[in-house]
């Protein structure tokens, strides 16, 4: 997870399709439990310059996280919204909050708000801190609001194309790639987390709830 361990493939990307491919991976993983995602995209986005399969795995992160700290009465959303220089995507719910003085740690590796709490919810510690490393790889910003007893909202700050100038020459980033590693867990979140941090550091993956056939 270190700086510099990953190369993004960084192509012109829609923000509907990467929102609706991530809204589908968390949809897959939560059937059944009564979740109703609420989708909400502006219109006429630009595109950004972006590693699609990262900024996914980010926004899915921060799904999970939604999930994970809401109680019964969830309420989770996602949506992007833009200005001149920026695509905003972001992500909200309406569970326990991030006490003030907290939103800058999250983001540090195993670190966790409530360890009383944390101790009762299943996961890694390392998801934001995925999250925080891949939009800064994308020289973006995340962004913490949050209540204590209201809920979160995480916004990724991405430069929009229109905003990126063009330099004539660049190559085109090409991925760095480590090999193949299958990732196994009959639970979905901690199957999830593993399989982003390998691709982080440069792995495909597969992912599989059991070895039998």
């Amino acid at each position: 997870m270190e700086a510099g361990r990953r190369v993004y493939d960084l192509q012109v990307e829609s923000v509907d399709t990467i929102i609706s491919e991530a809204a589908a991976v968390f949809d897959a993983s939560t059937v059944g439990r009564g979740v109703a995602l609420d989708i909400r995209v502006a219109t006429g986005l630009p595109q950004i310059l972006a590693d699609r399969s990262a900024i996914e795995d980010a926004l899915v992160n921060l799904l999970t996280n939604a999930y994970k700290y809401t109680g019964d009465e969830k309420k989770i959303a996602i949506g992007a919204r833009a200005d001149e220089k920026f695509v905003y995507l972001w992500v909200r719910d309406n569970g326990i909050g991030i006490p003030r003085g907290e939103h800058r740690r999250v983001f540090e590796k195993f670190y966790r708000v409530d360890e009383r709490l944390s101790r009762a919810i299943e996961g890694s510690g390392l998801g934001l801190a995925v999250v925080w490393s891949i939009v800064k790889g994308h020289g973006g910003w995340v962004q913490v609001e949050s209540k204590v007893g209201e809920g979160t909202t995480f916004t990724l700050w991405l430069p929009a194309t229109t905003a990126i100038p063009p330099v004539p020459g660049t190559p085109r980033n090409s991925p760095v790639r480590h090999g193949l590693a299958l990732v196994m867990d009959d639970e979905a979140e901690p199957r999830r987390t593993m399989a982003v941090m390998l691709r982080h550091l440069g792995f495909d993956c597969l992912e599989a709830s059991s070895g039998e056939a």
